[in-house]
């Protein structure tokens, strides 16, 4: 293949300061195209491992955070196929320490939810990670009406009482944002959580 005849005499370092003009290398806008052919074939590089895990754009976007990142359009296959070469799932994005539990919570991509799920050791403390603001995946499904999203959540261990750095739970931000119908389905859950009257 000629793309990696031009790439494997590279090093990990020249690939990675190779960048377009938004600042992101070849592996990231890959990433971001959910090319999985293209993947498939950088994931023959010999410092693929290295690079998968590149972080050192201005906002600390792993190629696995940008592919998370779409609007519920991830393709699992890309995202597993850079897991599978060494992508760290929970790396957090270096400026606001959002993950991919974040994006996917986001977006409503409970296929992507369960896969992170579903290859934890801890599921409940990977739904219960907070971002630097303390956003909790469930804070963001929560304040973006995402039920589906939410509800898996819950299921693996989320804990609605959490609080963000505005000192908000995860049942503020949905009353904030005036999500009555998703209030109204996580209501029963909720009247089993012990309320916090301080």
């Amino acid at each position: 293949d000629q793309m990696l005849e031009v790439l494997a005499p590279m090093t990990s370092q020249q690939f990675i300061s190779e960048v377009n003009k938004d600042g992101v290398s070849l592996v990231h806008q890959v990433a971001m195209e959910d090319n999985y052919d293209a993947m498939a074939t950088l994931s023959k590089l010999p410092y693929f491992a290295e690079v998968v895990n590149d972080a050192s754009n201005e906002d600390g976007w792993t190629p696995l955070l940008m592919a998370c990142s779409r609007s519920n359009e991830s393709d699992l296959q890309t995202i597993k196929l850079m897991v599978s070469h060494g992508a760290h799932v929970l790396t957090p994005k270096r400026n606001d320490g959002l993950t991919a539990v974040h994006f996917a919570a986001s977006n409503n991509d409970i296929h992507l939810l369960d896969y992170i799920f579903s290859n934890s050791a801890n599921p409940k403390l990977i739904a219960n990670l907070k971002s630097k603001d303390g956003w909790t995946p469930a804070h963001l499904a929560g304040f973006l009406n995402n039920f589906d999203s939410l509800n898996l959540l819950i299921e693996n261990g989320a804990n609605l009482q959490l609080r963000n750095q505005n000192g908000l739970c995860t049942f503020d931000e949905i009353i904030r944002r005036d999500n009555a119908d998703l209030l109204g389905c996580i209501w029963s859950y909720a009247k089993y959580i012990k309320r916090d009257l301080n």
